[in-house]
């Protein structure tokens, strides 16, 4: 059951980290088709008791202005700011280390993923206040 349920939170609640979680949940479906049958049957149940039982994530999602998600990310040492810019409350408004904040960053950051296009950092105090 628990299978299940973590398949139908990611299909439905993650699908902005879907290639993260892509793969596992391929290999879940496989193993619960062989082993338990009936997976369209048991995936619907399991999105009826997610929706009985926890919030909408979407709701509280940190995301940059172009919707993608942000996560908390372990910094290289390299100088970065918080695009809050003027409006941050966490004293990162311009370039610098500043070890006495964390970081969240896009998950399209160039820095995040090869290829990406994306350049958004928030710190901590400004997501905790949820501005952007």
């Amino acid at each position: 059951w628990m299978t299940v349920v973590v398949v139908a939170f990611l299909t439905e609640n993650c699908k902005e980290e879907k290639n993260v979680w892509e793969l596992v949940v391929e290999k879940a479906q496989r193993w619960l088709q062989s082993n338990a049958g009936f997976v369209s049957f048991h995936l619907e149940k399991a999105k009826e008791f997610l929706l009985q039982t926890i919030p909408v994530r979407k709701a509280s999602a940190k995301t940059c202005p172009q919707g993608h998600m942000l996560s908390l990310v372990t910094r290289d040492g390299s100088p970065w700011h918080c695009d809050s810019m003027t409006l941050c409350v966490g004293g990162c408004n311009g370039d610098g280390k500043h070890p006495h904040q964390s970081a969240w960053r896009c998950s399209h950051d160039w820095r995040v993923t090869s290829g990406g296009t994306c350049d958004f950092d928030l710190c901590g105090e400004c997501v905790k206040q949820n501005r952007k």
